[in-house]
């Protein structure tokens, strides 16, 4: 029952709230009308209403169409609700797109009704769900954001006074803002970059603009994934309060860098292709009263795996690298740095052909724009003003920031030096860097201090001391030890021949470098020495440069002054070879090259021309080294060495008065000696040097004597002292003056040819020479006395009639092989193949003349001599022994008369000479006498036998001879004796003349038995039919000749001359002598013939027939005629146009006693222009190997026959009948020119016929 009374009392009051007694609607259906109509105006009207006011307002405001997609508000709970929201760009090209600066899926705000009583907007919870902002960096610098300022420069100062602006602000209290899954796009016009931050969570709890809130710190927390990689940020700002502090922690894991790698391209062309980044920072805003603002960040960073990347290689890697930042100031571009480490860098810097290094192209400065306002045209269609940003500050340095590092530390570094400028390229490899760092600051007034150190083993460097970057300047002492020299061999110019091959440097010094603003480089205190040193020139031959230690100390040079001292140079084993190329050039370093300068590839300019570098040295001292030298310039190689050479001295300079010492001495053979001592001054020159030769070995030298003879020296020795003098003479015909005196002797000499000695001496000694080569040019040279002794000569003359002297003299030979010191072999026979090239003569033209020349006196003593002559058999031996001769007043002045006194034995005979003349004097004078007693003639019976068809069984021959000069006349009086000659039978030989010898012989000996002749000679010197030898023999002919056909009568002449033709008894024909191979006659020939015409005028009846010969031994002659002209014609056709203007052809002189070079280049390019040495494939005749191998070929090949030589002979008698005719035209019909005749030499006697016959007919 009670429950059901409680049932219809509760029935009841609901019932009575529903309706009144009246029947009147009650309380609750008005209270259910005002929920309804409550939730229907916050619920339905207010949305309706507010959706497009706010959409008109935020479009009118931001200047773009604005939408919400929809709004809600929960009339029960506050919480209104805008889901899609977005706020497009306002450039119409972006709209168009459909890309939003902002597009919220859902933003959720729950403001308290506890705002109206408070007044102020009190939010309880505001949430952006899922936002997405796209943010766009302008060309020009700007963000998308700015273009909402429709004109305004946020950056212009507001004119509103700041209180006024804070006390303005909004009333706001805002609980629990937060950001769920956000999306940030930022798209970078400037650099061409995208970067998007994903899952981005935000958190503020507490947020008020009211005055008793702002020292309310906000405390946000966000979190993200930024390009991949996450990253957490908690802070804390009091954005609102009097001094702005904002402070924000910031973590990052594995940052990736090159995601950022467009932002380092306005600096460097380098690319970042990889590297993270770990980073604990604070960041730090803060601004003050006076509105300065600053942001600063602390913390440490870390970089691990980074690489940078030029187009084609990577230039830079490290492993690892701290950094612990004090304070990063935003505004100002500083940087500081606490400590910061490098582990592992590795460099490597390359220098192209041309010069440039890569590094110095890799950083650049940004072209920044010049301020400007760019305009953008909205979607509503009017364009809005953007301003440009300004220019940022250039820094002094060119670098965009100030750094200051102040301890840092280097492990394990590594720099690879690539230089690709010389030839090999050169690569060099720094490793093991250990380094650190202080103070190391890029302003203009920071100085670092550092400490550096690499290589490994007995190979290291280290520097310490202090260095600065603008400008670029070091200061430090540098220690560098058994630095390997063979990488930097191709820094040695390549044209200079050199290659290093191995040694090590080591250098010590306190240095000062600077690049810029000047170039400097100083050495103070500096020590260097050189190990292992192994150069050589050209190809793989003996080294050039070979040292074993050699030291330099308390060395100070300065560039820029050009200076270079050193105390002291010492070493030991420095082993020099300097080698002759064939060419004749010696092999040595042709340091000339032109440096490139490193920036542009340019070659760097020379240093000024009164600017030279000056060089000194305090002292020297070097021991225990050679020389050699290797002549491949000659036919036979030659070789010189001097060993256990010293060097020392002291004050040596490339200029100045100061005086210097030089002291060197060396060791040549086995036993031989040279010392030399010199001291003077460069600059002026003046010196004077001294020095002495003791048993020095002279066979290396046969080289040189086989190259113009085809004698080898076997041995010899040079001993002696000298002493002499050098100074300069500016403004002189030499230039300066030099002298040399002392004293010399060569001994134990013997020379060879074909194996067999051909002559020597035991010693000759000089005695007081003295050379003078005064400034005037005038040349003296005088020697006291020259002193032979034991001289040696062998002769053979073989069956030709050619000596072996006239042979080892007449010029060099083809290589006999090698062997022995000399270079040849002692083998005997003929000579060898010629090979090889032909060796250039040098007759260089004297530049200075002899103004006189004298030797005292010359001494000979024990001489002896050997002559064989093979033209007869058995060949004949003559020997002479007892050789003495005693020369005084040998000179060149006319006034001095010289004097010779001699007397030797032929095969035991004593034979003596007696002389003096003036033969230099205007008048030449001088007289003579010659003695030979009792000369066995049987000794000579080979000769009678061929020469005189009889052999001369006994017979002994005395004889005198008094000559005299007079001028150019000489007169001889000789008178023979003798005794006991007796001719064997006679013996037929056609060499002897066809006259009664044996009777000849019966008719002039006396009852005695004995014969007793006086033979005159007379004759011109120098007058070419003036052979001593051949006027004897006639002599002696006509003599014979005369005593058989009249032997009661020796007076009279032999019949000759023209003259003689027309006389009753006189000859019937007479020969007219032309020089080989032409057909011109002589002055004296034309002359005589002329005469000979007269003659002919006067005998009516005589007729003279004229007959031309010629020999066909006269080819030769003529293809050397025609060589001649051809190679005249050759060097006429190369003259420039002016110089033929000035000359012809025929004077043009060629020859390979002129120029021998130039003769053997002409006949060379002569003779392969030739027809038939281009078709020939024989080796011989398509390279001959010499010029007397192309003369002989020539010989044999041109075609020169009978036809060319009987035109010749024609020729020659024409010559003859235009002389006859000369001044004599009536005569003409009376000269019959015959036929010309050709002649073997053979038929004329071991002579050429060059020659026209004129026969008389009476």
């Amino acid at each position: 029952m009670a429950d059901t009374d409680t049932r219809q009392q509760s029935r009841g009051f609901f019932r009575s709230l529903a309706l009144t007694r009246k029947g009147r609607p009650g309380l609750l259906p008005w209270l259910a009308f005002f929920i309804l109509l409550y939730a229907a105006g916050l619920g339905f009207l207010l949305p309706y209403f507010a959706k497009p006011f706010l959409e008109k307002t935020l479009s009118r405001e931001l200047g773009v169409a604005c939408t919400i997609g929809k709004l809600t508000v929960n009339p029960a709970t506050l919480k209104i609700t805008a889901r899609d929201f977005r706020i497009p760009y306002p450039d119409a090209a972006r709209e168009k797109t459909g890309e939003y600066l902002v597009r919220l899926k859902r933003l959720e705000m729950s403001p308290s009704l506890l705002s109206a009583a408070h007044k102020t907007l009190i939010v309880d919870d505001l949430r952006l769900v899922e936002p997405q902002f796209f943010l766009t960096r302008l060309p020009d610098g700007t963000l998308s954001t700015q273009l909402f300022f429709a004109g305004e420069d946020p950056r212009e100062p507001n004119a509103e006074p700041e209180e006024e602006k804070e006390a303005d602000l909004f009333p706001l209290v805002i609980h629990n803002i937060t950001i769920r899954n956000g999306t940030l796009t930022v798209a970078d016009a400037v650099h061409g970059a995208r970067h998007t931050a994903t899952n981005i969570d935000l958190s503020v709890p507490f947020a008020s603009t009211l005055q008793t809130d702002r020292d309310v710190a906000l405390t946000p927390t966000l979190s993200a994934v930024v390009n991949g990689r996450a990253i957490t940020i908690q802070g804390e700002s009091r954005p609102f309060a009097s001094s702005r502090q904002t402070e924000f922690a910031l973590q990052t894991r594995d940052l990736n860098l090159p995601d950022f790698n467009s932002y380092i391209r306005p600096y460097t062309s380098l690319d970042l292709t990889s590297g993270l980044l770990h980073t604990e920072l604070t960041l730090r805003f803060e601004a003050d009263a006076e509105k300065a603002f600053d942001v600063s960040l602390a913390g440490t960073m870390e970089i691990t795996g980074l690489t940078l990347a030029d187009k084609k290689n990577t230039v830079f890697s490290l492993a690892k690298a701290s950094v612990d930042a004090e304070n990063v100031i935003i505004g100002p571009r500083r940087i500081i740095i606490n400590k910061a480490s490098l582990e592992k860098p590795e460099m490597v810097i390359r220098r192209a052909k041309n010069g440039t290094v890569d590094w110095e192209t890799f950083f650049f400065l940004p072209k920044d724009a010049p301020k400007s306002d760019i305009r953008i045209t909205t979607s509503g269609g009017r364009e809005v003003p953007i301003p440009g940003r300004e220019t940022a500050p250039e820094q002094p340095h060119g670098l965009p920031l100030q750094l200051v590092l102040k301890d840092s530390t280097l492990t394990d570094g590594k720099i690879t030096w690539q230089d690709n400028a010389p030839q090999p390229p050169v690569r060099y490899v720094m490793e093991n860097i250990q380094g650190s760092f202080s103070d190391v600051s890029t302003d203009d007034a920071g100085s670092a201090v550092f400490s550096l150190s690499f290589g490994s083993g007995a190979s290291t460097v280290s520097a310490r001391g202090k260095a600065t970057i603008s400008p670029m300047r070091v200061e430090c002492a540098l220690d560098a030890k058994e630095l390997p020299l063979p990488p930097f061999a191709p820094y040695v110019p390549r044209d200079s021949g050199l290659v290093l091959e191995g040694g090590t440097l080591s250098v010590a010094g306190d240095c000062l470098f600077q690049y810029r603003p000047e170039l400097l480089a100083r050495i103070s205190k500096g020590q260097a020495a050189l190990s292992g040193i192994k150069a050589r020139t050209g190809g793989a031959g003996a080294p050039f440069l070979a040292v074993r230690n050699i030291a330099a100390e308390r060395i100070t040079a300065d560039a820029a002054e050009r200076t270079l001292h050193i105390g002291k140079i010492s070493g030991t084993g420095i082993d020099g070879a300097f080698t002759r190329g064939k060419d004749g050039a010696l092999m040595l370093p042709a340091f000339t090259p032109k440096p490139a300068d490193a920036r542009n590839g340019k070659p760097a300019p020379a240093p000024a021309p009164d600017k030279p570098w000056h060089i000194s040295v305090d002292a020297l001292a070097v021991g225990q080294s050679t020389f050699g030298f290797v002549d491949e310039s000659l036919r036979r190689k030659a070789a010189i060495q001097l060993k256990n050479i010293a060097v020392s001295g002291k004050n040596f300079s490339s200029h100045g008065t100061k005086r210097w010492d030089l002291s060197v001495s060396a060791a040549s053979g086995e036993e031989g000696k040279l010392s030399l001592a010199a001291n003077g001054t460069l600059a002026p020159l003046n010196l004077t040097f001294s020095g002495a030769v003791e048993k020095a070995d002279l066979r290396p030298l046969s080289p040189y004597l086989q190259e113009a003879t085809r004698i080898r020296l076997r041995e010899a020795s040079l001993g002696g002292d000298f002493s002499g003098s050098v100074r300069r003479a500016p403004g002189t015909k030499t230039g300066g003056d030099f002298a040399v005196k002392g004293n010399l002797g060569v001994y134990g000499t013997s020379f060879t040819f074909r194996g067999k000695e051909l002559g020597g001496w035991g010693r000759m000694r000089v005695e007081n020479f003295d050379y003078h080569v005064p400034p005037s040019g005038r040349r003296a040279c005088s020697i006291g006395s020259i002193a032979v002794n034991s001289p040696r000569l062998a002769v053979i003359i073989d069956g030709k009639g050619v000596s072996s002297l006239e042979t080892a003299l007449a010029g060099p030979d083809a290589p006999d092989g090698a062997g022995g010191p000399g270079g040849t072999d002692e083998r005997d026979g003929q000579d060898g193949p010629e090979q090889g090239r032909e060796t250039a003569e040098r007759s260089p033209k004297e530049p200075f003349e002899m103004a006189s020349f004298s030797i005292g006196k010359v001494a000979v003593s024990l001489g002896q001599a050997t002559y064989q002559d093979n033209r007869v058999s058995p060949p004949y031996t003559l020997r002479m022994n007892q050789v003495t001769a005693a020369l005084a007043n040998l000179s060149l002045d006319p006034r001095e008369e010289a004097s010779l006194t001699g007397s030797l034995t032929i095969n035991g005979s004593p034979v003596a000479v007696a002389a003096k003349a003036a033969a230099l004097a205007t008048e030449p004078k001088g007289s003579g006498t010659m003695s030979v007693r009792s000369l066995d003639l049987s000794r000579f019976t080979q000769y009678a036998e061929k020469y005189l068809g009889y052999p001369v069984r006994r017979g002994e021959l005395t004889a005198d001879t008094t000559a005299t000069l007079k001028g150019r006349e000489l007169t001889m009086r000789n008178t023979v004796l003798i005794r006991g000659l007796d001719l064997g039978k006679k013996v037929d030989s056609p060499h002897a003349p066809d006259m009664p010898l044996s009777a000849a012989v019966g008719i002039l000996r006396d009852p005695g038995g004995n014969i007793t002749l006086n033979l005159p000679v007379s004759g011109t010197i120098g007058d070419p039919e003036f052979k001593l030898g051949g006027v004897v023999a006639k002599v002696i002919a006509n003599v014979i000749f005369k005593t058989v056909t009249s032997p009661f009568s020796l007076v009279g002449g032999v019949v000759s001359g023209f003259f003689n033709l027309f006389s009753s008894d006189g000859p019937t024909s007479a020969e007219i002598v032309f020089p080989i191979g032409e057909d011109t006659l002589d002055a004296v020939a034309r002359d005589s013939l002329q005469q000979l015409g007269e003659e002919l005028r006067k005998h009516p009846k005589a007729v003279l027939d004229v007959t031309g010969l010629a020999d066909r031994g006269e080819k030769n002659v003529l293809v050397d005629a025609w060589v001649a002209k051809a190679l005249r014609q050759r060097k006429y056709n190369a003259l420039p146009p002016e110089e033929k203007a000035k000359t012809t052809p025929e004077a043009m002189i060629v020859g390979p006693e002129h120029n021998a070079r130039e003769y053997s280049r002409l006949l060379f390019d002569l003779y392969k222009d030739l027809p038939f040495v281009k078709k020939s494939k024989d080796p011989e005749t398509a390279a001959p190997q010499s010029t007397r191998a192309v003369m002989r070929i020539l010989r044999s090949r041109l075609d020169i026959g009978e036809k060319e030589l009987l035109y010749l002979a024609r020729m020659r008698a024409v010559a003859v009948y235009h002389a006859l005719c000369q001044g004599n035209i009536d005569i003409a019909f009376r000269i019959r020119l015959r036929e010309s005749v050709l002649l073997d030499v053979e038929e004329t006697g071991d002579r050429i016929a060059s020659y026209a016959r004129i026969t008389v007919t009476r």
